[in-house]
């Protein structure tokens, strides 16, 4: 499945915060989505993928119980996963991705891991991807060191907390009762 988002050449960080919900939101929508065939999901986020977990935790219509957001630790076995992951990435190439999945299916037994990449449309993952989201933005978080990721301190978090919890709480939830709203 591939997503685009509209082309944008340079974006203030107001625009990014809200590019970054909004793509959380849709990507949690198909997570949603495929829960329905495969039961609870665990999303695994890795670096500054995060970003679109905490805005995903923190919707309005967020459930835990359907998808579970964790982040990538360094000891999988800390690591609470469903019998359906899926991983999360901003990606270029697709390497790291897939590198991450082929792990976490060996970490677990009767475990089925899907990927979800994250880029900027300059960039296509060389692998197979099952969700690509492309974003103008994309690498517009890539630009920060690798301190910059720190949850607490960045100036993006408590931004992106924000913009999340007050967005609008569509039908989605209703949808997704309904068997016969898709």
């Amino acid at each position: 499945m591939l997503f685009f988002f509209e082309k944008k050449t340079t974006m203030s960080k107001d625009a990014l915060i809200k590019e970054i919900v909004d793509t959380s939101y849709k990507i949690y929508e198909q997570l949603l989505l495929d829960t329905r065939i495969s039961g609870p999901i665990t999303l695994v986020c890795i670096g500054k993928s995060m970003y679109y977990g905490l805005a995903m935790t923190h919707l309005p219509f967020y459930d835990n119980a359907l998808v579970s957001v964790e982040a990538l630790p360094e000891d999988l076995s800390i690591l609470d996963l469903r019998p359906m992951v899926y991983v999360i990435d901003i990606v270029r190439t697709g390497k790291t991705i897939n590198s991450v999945a082929s792990v976490l299916c060996r970490h677990g037994k009767q475990r089925q891991v899907r990927t979800i990449s994250v880029n900027h449309p300059t960039f296509m993952p060389r692998t197979h991807i099952y969700m690509q989201f492309i974003c103008p933005s994309a690498y517009s978080l890539g630009s920060f060191s690798d301190v910059d990721i720190d949850i607490d301190y960045n100036g993006y978090c408590e931004p992106i907390i924000a913009f999340a919890e007050k967005y609008p709480s569509s039908s989605l939830a209703i949808r997704y009762l309904d068997p016969c709203s898709f």
